[in-house]
């Protein structure tokens, strides 16, 4: 038996309160350690959320001070960048479609947040650490450099679209200005007869 699969089995047969030497403590360390990856796991919290179950909510309460605290404790990691969309269509967790500002960030992946029961199963699965998980979610485009990707692309896109649109309407007023000719030497010709 290997010496990680015994370490597993003699907390099972022992419940965790066998004596262990110090190579296993060392395994374990390395096992509660999560290694960082880049699953995303994103967490948005909406206006209209935050409305219902405060009703007496206004503007000025996400200014407070205590503001940050309270996205923490709705489970967003407020020690990384934290992003408010103003006036964006979306659909809060009560399956409404809402027109309203949302705080959009990072999922907590603390002990605590994990173990209250609230945690998505991204952030769990972040949390776990494992790099098959990250690979997997890899392939659905659900990783942090996908996502980053998928933005730059979407960006690009909106430029070329920007590009598109300008050269189509120039081409729709040369189509126009040709069609407008073409009448006007048509009449012109009536006109010679």
């Amino acid at each position: 038996m290997t010496e990680s699969l015994k370490v597993v089995a003699e907390d099972h047969l022992f419940g965790g309160h066998k004596p262990r030497t110090h190579k296993s403590v060392t395994r374990l360390q390395i096992k509660q350690k999560p290694r960082s990856n880049l699953i995303a796991a994103v967490c948005i919290i909406s206006e209209s959320e935050i409305v219902k179950v405060m009703p007496d909510y206004n503007k000025s309460f996400s200014e407070r001070e205590d503001f940050k605290q309270f996205l923490f404790g709705l489970g967003i990691d407020t020690n990384k960048p934290v992003v408010r969309q103003d006036g964006i269509q979306h659909r809060n967790r009560f399956g409404e479609i809402v027109i309203c500002s949302r705080w959009v960030g990072n999922e907590r992946i603390d002990d605590e947040w994990i173990n209250s029961g609230y945690a998505s199963k991204e952030a769990i699965d972040k949390r776990c650490g494992s790099k098959i998980l990250e690979d997997v979610y890899r392939a659905k485009a659900l990783t942090e450099d996908m996502q980053r990707h998928l933005e730059a692309r979407d960006a690009r896109n909106e430029r070329f679209e920007g590009i598109f649109a300008v050269v189509q309407q120039e081409y729709e007023q040369a189509e126009s200005e040709a069609k407008r000719n073409e009448e006007n030497e048509q009449k012109g010709n009536d006109n010679d007869e």
